[in-house]
């Protein structure tokens, strides 16, 4: 493929994620690198990541299936209300 030069990358919610991810239960894994890679955007490419809402199937692609980020330089913006939430539930489930 011919390298193709891009500008900001923004990518709004990121999937389920590859094999592994958080969104564990879903039957078929994420290609999301994989088809940026297709069209010429590789990971440090992506500046911006926004998740509309931290459900899995949506925000499951920001790591991979060791936990590491997959887009590690990208900012990452989420709704505070969305993400008090979870951080609820992350507690909850430690004591549990």
């Amino acid at each position: 493929m011919d390298e193709v030069r891009v500008g900001r990358v923004t990518l709004v919610d990121v999937g389920i994620g590859a094999e592994g991810s958080p969104a564990w239960w879903a039957p078929v894994p994420g290609r999301l690198v994989e088809a940026l890679d297709e069209v010429g955007i590789v990971v440090p490419d992506v500046d911006t990541v926004v998740l509309t809402h931290l459900h899995e199937d949506h925000c499951g692609g920001v790591v991979d299936g060791s936990g590491s980020p997959v887009f590690p330089e990208a900012r990452h913006v989420v709704q505070s209300p969305a993400y008090r939430v979870r951080r609820r539930l992350a507690l909850w489930d430690a004591f549990r």
